[in-house]
This record gives structure tokens, sequence and C-alpha cells, in this order.
């Protein structure tokens, strides 16, 4: 387990006829925090929803002051050993479904990208607030040692050892991802034991320095007794502090206010004013232009990562059918409000509107409404697809029959008109319902102020808007919603 030179076991053997009194240096792997062994080995299952990331370990600047002789701590903590300390004992736990240690990668990044790269909902920040390194006591055997140097016998002065102990106390702050606001603030700490002999914590005058220890330790010794005992200081206290997230934080993730802080809104938005086949689907500048709006809007509110855009020439099916694989099915978490926002020409297809998308021709690359809920099939979280478009005058079917798969899987579904009922015509450059999906978005549509827009609020807030406006204008407009609970 402890480190001991093989020339100073047979020195210690020629002094003493034994080994004890030689170094004793444990090393991360070498302790066990009380308690760990119960975590080890246990059903994943059980682990906290989502992913935790470790950013890296930072040293407080009071710390310095904790060390005697102003140490400076940098010299004695690796911090990328405890950083990756941390990620191994949280995976070893299955404390979370996965932990990820933050490493910047590009210049610019910030551990919020690299959070959201690898799939991590939390992100766990550790700062080092106190190092403090103490003598404890002499270890027995020096008393012999004594005794051979004086009658100048075998020269076995270096054996006589010292004990010493490092404490170490950190504050740990865990937080969603982009998010300033901590879920959780509180503090570990650790101590750890080893033994010295004058080769391990600087040289001091055969032996003399050990009547009077600890006062003839140099800044040089106790950087060297810092630096040798932080390895295991850093296990002991990753162990220590999975075992306090499990405590402290999972208690947090059971409140409504953790629900609520980490619920997360997630949008594609698809806006398409001009098509490829233009003989045949002419320009509509104002449905890219509200879908702009919208995405504006979403962008402002939710942050640039949780929304992408389609507009025009980008807004192809295939396109489409990958940014939901690859961004919302890989993004999306249980409880997040999953938005599908499109903007463009509906027109008659096998006796069904079928949304015209930007390499569509009259017989390839429509897309029937109801798809779009098996588009969204299997995705986590609480959907809605939001169209702004006109439908054809006649359809077979009314939109309760035509949106049946969507409201099948629990989608949400709000649409810009009915079938028979034409937008409004506005002076904003877009329609009404992005209009005023947009300033419901701003806030307007926080109809009970809690700070969050759900889709109950924004589909009543928007009905309600474009009916009373487009009523102001003479040609009533009436939305389509139905809100899946």
């Amino acid at each position: 387990m402890f480190r001991t030179k093989p020339a100073l076991q047979l020195m210690c053997f020629l002094a003493l006829g034994m080994t004890i009194g030689c170094t004793q240096i444990p090393d991360r792997g070498d302790v066990r925090a009380d308690g760990i062994d119960k975590y080890l080995g246990r059903d994943p299952g059980g682990a906290m929803a989502g992913g935790l990331g470790v950013a890296p370990v930072t040293i407080a600047e009071g710390a310095r002051l904790k060390l005697e002789n102003e140490v400076d701590p940098t010299e004695t903590v690796d911090t990328d050993m405890f950083q990756a300390e941390i990620v191994a004992w949280a995976n070893k736990t299955s404390l979370f479904k996965q932990c990820t240690l933050l490493k910047k990668e590009e210049e610019g990044q910030s551990f919020d990208d690299v959070a959201w790269a690898t799939g991590s909902d939390v992100i766990l920040e550790t700062t080092i607030t106190a190092i403090r390194p103490r003598f404890k006591d002499h270890h027995w055997s020096w008393i012999p040692n004594w005794v051979n140097l004086v009658m100048l016998t075998i020269p076995a002065w270096w054996v006589a050892t010292e004990n010493y102990e490092l404490e170490v106390e950190v504050e740990l702050r865990l937080r969603l991802l982009d998010q300033a606001q901590s879920q959780l603030v509180t503090t570990a700490k650790t101590v750890v034991e080893g033994r010295f002999d004058e080769w391990e914590r600087g040289f001091r005058w055969l032996g003399l320095g050990m009547v009077f220890s600890p006062g003839m330790n140099t800044a040089d010794n106790w950087t060297k007794i810092s630096k040798k005992l932080f390895p295991a200081a850093a296990g002991k206290l990753s162990q220590q502090m999975v075992q306090t997230l499990e405590s402290e934080f999972r208690p947090v993730t059971k409140e409504k206010s953790y629900d609520k802080a980490k619920k997360r809104t997630l949008a594609i938005v698809v806006g398409i004013g001009s098509y490829k086949d233009s003989n045949n689907f002419q320009p509509n500048p104002e449905a890219t232009k509200g879908a702009k709006e919208v995405a504006k809007e979403l962008t402002a509110k939710y942050g640039k990562r949780y929304v992408k855009t389609l507009f025009d020439s980008q807004a192809t099916r295939k396109r489409l059918e990958e940014t939901v694989d690859t961004f919302l099915r890989n993004k999306a978490r249980a409880g997040d409000n999953i938005i599908l926002y499109i903007s463009t020409r509906t027109v008659m297809f096998g006796g069904s509107p079928v949304a015209v998308m930007y390499d569509s021709t009259t017989d390839k690359g429509l897309m029937p409404v109801g798809i779009f809920g098996s588009i969204l099939e299997g995705i986590p979280g609480d959907k809605a697809l939001m169209i702004e478009t006109n439908y054809p005058a006649k359809t077979k079917k009314d939109l309760n029959v035509l949106f049946k798969p969507l409201f099948n899987k629990k989608i949400t579904v709000m649409s810009a008109t009915r079938p028979g009922s034409d937008q409004a015509t506005t002076g904003f450059g877009m329609g009404l319902f992005s209009y005023h999906m947009a300033n419901g978005l701003k806030g307007k549509g926080d109809l009970n102020r809690d700070g969050q827009i759900d889709f109950d609020e924004v589909g009543v807030y928007v009905d309600e808007k474009v009916q009373s406006d487009s009523g102001l204008r003479g040609d009533l407009q009436k939305p389509f919603v139905v809100i899946q609970n």
C-alpha cells in the first residue's frame, strides 16, 4: 500500500532489526472514505437523472493563508489529477447516469459548451478553500536512531521518522447547464496522514530537527509534505464528495423548484418563403420573416444552443428529419418543452393537406401534417407542433382527424388557421400567428406570471390575440389549438 524505498528498508533492518519506522506515504488508491463501499457496484438504475459534468478544480485565493510560511498552493495541488479522481469515483458509485470530465478543446469555449456537447445536465464546480499540513507526532523509532548517532555506530539517522497529516477542504457548487444560480452549495473536507523521513520531507541536519519539530520545517519542507500527501487527500476527498452529493443533492432533485429550474425549451424553427419548384409553389416571404421572428424570441429567451433554424433552401424534408434526430432526439430530457415550428404553404395531395418543403415537387417531398407525429415519436418531453399555414378550402377530413396521429402521441397542436379560413392580412410583414407567437414568447404569454411560458398559456394567448386582431381588420382568423397535457 505505501511506498518504502528498498535501500531504506535495508537500513531500517540493520538499525532496528525491523522495518517499522520507515517512510509510509499513502497514494490516492490507498485510502477509503468511511461508508464508500456501500456505493460501489450498485445498480446504476438508482442514478440521478441526466449527466454530471465536472469542471476543473480551482483554488481560492484564501487557501494560501491556510498553509504555513505562505506556501503557494499551486505548487502543492495537482488540480487535473483531482478533477479526474472526482470523475472516476462519481462513475464508480453510479451517482449520475454518466459523469464527464469537462475540458476545453477550443479557444473561446466555455465549460457550458463542453457540458452541452457531452450531454451533461448538471455542472459540478469545486473550489479548494483550505489546505492545512500539520505536524502530528514523532514516531517512536527516532529514539534508537539517536542512540546510533551518539555512539557513532550504524549511521541510520535517516530512518528517524515523523508523522504529518494534511487537511483539505473544498466548496462544492452544483448548477444546471447554462444557469448561473447554484442548486446546491456545500462543503466537504478530509484528513490523511503519512510518515516521513528526512529524505521525503527535506534534509534537516541529520535528524536534529526532530527534537524541535515542527519548528524547523521551512516553506520547502511544508511544500514537499503537502505535495506528497495531496494525492491521497484527493482520492479520499473525492469519495466523500460523491457521498455528500448523494445525501444533499438527491433530495434537491426531488423538489418542485428543481423540476421547474431544470425544465428547458428546445425548438426547431422552419420558415419557407421560397421554393425550388417556384412554378408550382409561389414565394411567400412573410413565411420566412415570421419564422425568423419566432426563432429570435426563442433564442433570446432560452439561448442559442436550444434553437435550431432551417430557412428556405435549408428546409428540406431530409434536413428536417436529420435535425430532429441529431438535436431533439439527442438532447431532449423528460420534462422539457419540445417545439417544432413550421411556417410554409400547404397544398392538397390525395385529398389531404400536406406541408410543402423547399425541395418539394407536386408528387415528392411533401409532408402530410399527420406525419409529424412519427417524426417526434420517442422524443422525451412535452411536444408541440406549431404550424403557420393556409389550408386548402376543401378537405376530406377536418383537423381533428388529420392531427389525430399527433394527439395519439400526446403532441400539442397549434395551427394558424382551420380549413376554409384564410390568414388575415396584416401590416407586420408576417402572419398574425407568428407575430403573436413571438410576442407571447417575449413574456406576454406568461398568463399566470410565474416566469415560465407553458403550452396551455401560449395557446390561449395566441388564439385570443389572433382572433381579436383579425376581427378588427375585418377578416376573422380562427386558429386551431389543442393542448395535450
